[in-house]
């Protein structure tokens, strides 16, 4: 099983106040053939030699994997962009307080040889994923995930009491005070 990055990792912020994040999802891919999984090396040449490669224009798309990150009052949205096609899902860790983004691909092809009555099969499964640590004041139990046509949206609520209301103060004075330095980093150099 193999681990690919693909894209690096870069943020942005919008005039709404959305932040526009550009993560390098992490990749790990298993090759199965006839009913079998093999080593990375062997799947490696084989691929190479027959010059298939099922996911190369998936992963180049811009959108592949982009994702917004918004946060309000009442909850954080993340929003993944990921085609219809792939199989999508969401994982919490109540323990570690992470929530895993997960989108499954899988590619097949077929042929025949003179050693092998039956026609042989090689499948490769891709699994694409990120990681968010959920903070403090978000309620774990009320995590849900909303399934579009080509995007997955995870919304994250707060809670509710004076406890979490302060954590949720703090964090939005550091993040207006990020927003305020960006700004201000941002008409620097326009100068």
């Amino acid at each position: 099983m193999g681990v690919r990055r693909h894209r690096q990792t870069s943020a942005s912020l919008r005039n709404d106040g959305v932040v526009v994040v550009r993560m390098s999802p992490h990749a790990e891919t298993r090759h199965i053939y006839n009913g079998m999984v093999v080593a990375d090396e062997r799947t490696q040449r084989d691929l190479h030699e027959c010059n298939w490669d099922p996911f190369a224009q998936l992963e180049l798309a811009d959108d592949f994997f982009h994702t917004y990150i918004s946060a309000t009052s009442a909850a954080y949205m993340i929003v993944v962009r990921l085609p219809d096609y792939i199989a999508r899902s969401i994982r919490v860790q109540r323990a570690e307080r992470l929530l895993a983004v997960v989108g499954k691909a899988v590619a097949r092809r077929q042929w025949t040889d003179a050693s092998r009555p039956a026609p042989n099969v090689h499948e490769v499964w891709r699994v694409y994923h990120r990681l968010f640590r959920i903070p403090v004041q978000c309620d774990i139990a009320r995590v849900r995930a909303l399934y579009g046509e080509s995007s997955l949206t995870v919304v994250v609520p707060r809670r509710d009491s004076w406890r979490f209301r302060l954590a949720h103060w703090a964090e939005s004075h550091v993040w207006h005070q990020r927003r305020l330095a960006e700004r201000a980093a941002a008409l620097q150099a326009d100068t």
